[in-house]
C-alpha cells in the first residue's frame, strides 16, 4: 500500500508505507505510473481493504444523514472474510498488554469532547461479530442536543479495554486540541466494565446510570 510522498517535477512520489522495511517507490502523473521501484514483500490485500474501509467510514459519516453508528454498522458488517482475518484470533488476543480498538473521531469533535459537561455512553453488541465485538459511541450534549462525537471498534468488552479507550483519547486531545477532558457527568449502561474504567479514569464526574 502506497502513501503519498512528495511533489515532484514529474508528477507525484508515492512510497510504501511500512517505511523501514520496505524501499518500494512510484512516480504517477495523471494516473500514470512513469516510475517504478518495486516492493520488497508480497501485498497485502487484507490489510488494503481494511484502511478503504477506516476511509470508506469517514467519507460516509461526512455526507450521510444516517447516525455514525449506523454508518458505522453498515460498513462493518460488509467488511469482507479476508479483511477480517487480519485481526488476531481471540486465544492470541487474551495475550496482548494493549487493547486494540479503532477511534474514529475529528479534531473538530474532540473539541466538543472537552467542552460538553455530560456525555452519554453506550455500546451496541452483536455487530459483525467476526470483525468486533462492539460498536461503542460517546455523545456529548451541545446546545442541547445529543450529538455522537466519537466511534469505537473494540475487539472486547473487558474493563482495559474501556480504560484504553480513554487512555488513547484523553492522549489524543490534549496532543491534537491542547484540551483536557473534565467532563461532569457520564451516563453509561450497566456494563459493569465500563463503569468500572469510567470510575477510574475520570474520578470527579457523576456517575449516571442510562435510561
Amino acid at each position: 500500500m502506497y502513501v503519498f510522498r512528495r511533489q515532484k517535477k514529474d508528477g507525484e512520489g508515492w512510497r510504501c508505507d511500512q517505511r523501514g522495511k520496505c524501499n518500494g517507490r512510484i512516480t504517477v502523473f495523471m494516473d500514470t505510473v512513469l516510475d517504478e521501484q518495486p516492493d520488497t514483500h508480497e501485498p497485502d490485500w487484507g490489510r488494503c481493504r481494511e484502511e478503504e474501509t477506516v476511509q470508506s467510514i469517514k467519507k460516509a459519516a461526512e455526507t450521510s444523514r444516517a447516525t455514525t453508528v449506523a454508518v458505522v454498522q453498515a460498513k462493518v458488517a460488509r467488511v469482507s472474510y479476508e479483511t477480517a482475518m487480519k485481526r488476531p484470533k481471540f486465544d492470541s488476543l487474551k495475550k496482548m498488554e494493549e487493547e486494540r480498538v479503532i477511534i474514529l473521531s475529528t479534531n473538530q469533535h474532540l473539541k466538543l469532547v472537552a467542552l460538553a459537561t455530560y456525555w452519554v455512553m453506550d455500546g451496541t453488541f452483536k455487530v459483525a461479530r467476526n470483525v468486533v465485538c462492539q460498536v461503542y459511541a460517546i455523545h456529548g450534549a451541545i446546545n442541547g442536543n445529543w450529538v455522537p462525537l466519537v466511534i469505537v471498534l473494540m475487539e472486547r468488552k473487558t474493563r482495559r479495554s474501556y480504560e484504553h479507550v480513554f487512555e488513547v483519547l484523553e492522549a489524543e486531545t490534549r496532543r491534537r486540541v491542547r484540551r483536557n477532558l473534565e467532563p461532569v457527568k457520564i451516563s453509561t449502561d450497566y456494563e459493569q466494565s465500563a463503569i468500572q474504567a469510567v470510575r477510574a479514569a475520570f474520578t470527579n464526574a457523576q456517575k449516571l446510570p442510562s435510561d
